[in-house]
């Protein structure tokens, strides 16, 4: 597979071919012209179902259905233009859609933001840097050129002052980020025709399955109403000797626990290694042929929600949460003999009217 940048070709020009490859291009810019070609073996294509998925003027977005699973293949390349922080912008809300519909992704291209800059104060797109550091550490996308980080840009141009020799910038601007792939043997080609050195990656597709990990967790299927026995009523008790609100959700939380530890302990199991899927923000609204851009959406951070307690048991320490169970279309019949509330109103057999008031929580959690 092969990515080409700054090509300036007429999209879709069928003089141009090369031999034993695919040629996909992207959207045509505003000139008709493709400044970006991705090209697959055609073998290649034919036995991994090469698809298309998405095309814009600076990317194309394509699936190989490799032995270790589809993976999701974007080149890109970010032009210097006007609309460049819209373009940027633009990249990166692609970016969080697929990598929460795909395990596999492979980034390569000329994105013109200089990686070796990232803490220079005096880079003068290092805003930009930052926010695209900041996709890339979110969707954890792994950055090849760290592994050799020799520039592949060098300018035509010699730069410096009178007291000084002057130099050739040297950048790195072309990247290259993957994630759900073993690291690549990454190299930096030497020599090139052009002011920008080539990039070559090779990747073992074979050893790139999701890798196992230990999670410890509770199986909650199995649990059932026999938690109600297995709580310890004299320590609960103590619920009713305190009037601090925290006090008596933490003897709850804690004697709940002990009780879960008993009846569904935490078990260590194996897992496949997942990323949380993240929220594509929408696209930003792009300038129009006339110069005026419309504002983009506003979007609001996803936010977890804090847990709090059933409606209207602020500052009460006499209620007792029990639960029900909704499998099988009805109630479950209790074990004989004393309850953990009827244990908990003594030996006398009728409960307080403090230990009569109780909450009973649904299926669902909510209070009723």
């Amino acid at each position: 597979m092969v990515a080409l940048s700054e090509t300036e070709v007429p999209v879709q020009d069928t003089t141009i071919v090369f031999r034993g490859y695919t040629i996909f291009y992207p959207s045509p810019s505003k000139t008709g012209k493709s400044r970006l070609l991705l090209l697959l073996r055609q073998d290649a294509a034919a036995l991994y179902r090469a698809q298309v998925i998405e095309t814009t003027h600076m990317e194309i977005w394509l699936v190989l259905h490799l032995p270790c699973g589809p993976t999701m293949i974007c080149a890109v390349y970010r032009q210097w233009t006007d609309t460049e922080g819209w373009d940027l912008e633009a990249f990166h809300c692609n970016l969080r859609e697929y990598s929460t519909r795909f395990d596999r992704i492979l980034v390569i291209g000329d994105v013109n933001l200089d990686w070796a800059r990232r803490t220079d104060p005096k880079y003068y797109r290092r805003k930009l840097l930052l926010d695209h550091c900041a996709c890339l550490e979110e969707l954890q996308l792994n950055v090849a050129n760290e592994l050799n980080p020799i520039p592949t840009y060098k300018s035509y141009a010699l730069f410096g002052d009178g007291s000084k020799d002057k130099t050739a910038k040297e950048s790195i601007l072309d990247h290259l980020y993957y994630v759900g792939m073993a690291p690549p043997t990454f190299q930096v080609l030497p020599y090139a025709a052009t002011d920008h050195r080539p990039i070559s990656a090779s990747f073992e597709t074979q050893e790139s399955r999701r890798t196992l990990r230990e999670v410890t967790c509770r199986n909650f299927k199995s649990l059932d109403a026999s938690i109600c026995w297995a709580i310890n009523a004299e320590k609960l008790a103590a619920v009713f000797q305190h009037d601090d609100v925290d006090i008596v959700h933490d003897i709850i939380v804690k004697e709940i626990t002990d009780a879960m530890d008993l009846v569904v302990p935490r078990k260590t199991i194996l897992v496949k290694e997942r990323r949380a899927p993240s929220t594509s923000p929408p696209p930003p609204s792009r300038p129009s042929a006339t110069g005026t851009s419309q504002p983009a959406a506003a979007t609001t951070p996803c936010t977890k929600s804090s847990a709090t307690r059933p409606t209207g048991l602020s500052g009460r320490t006499d209620w007792h949460p029990t639960w029900t169970s909704s499998r099988g279309g009805g109630a479950t019949p209790r074990r004989s003999g004393a309850s953990p509330m009827q244990r908990l109103a003594g030996p006398s057999g009728a409960a307080s009217p403090r230990a009569s008031r109780r909450v009973t929580t649904s299926s669902k959690g909510k209070a009723a």
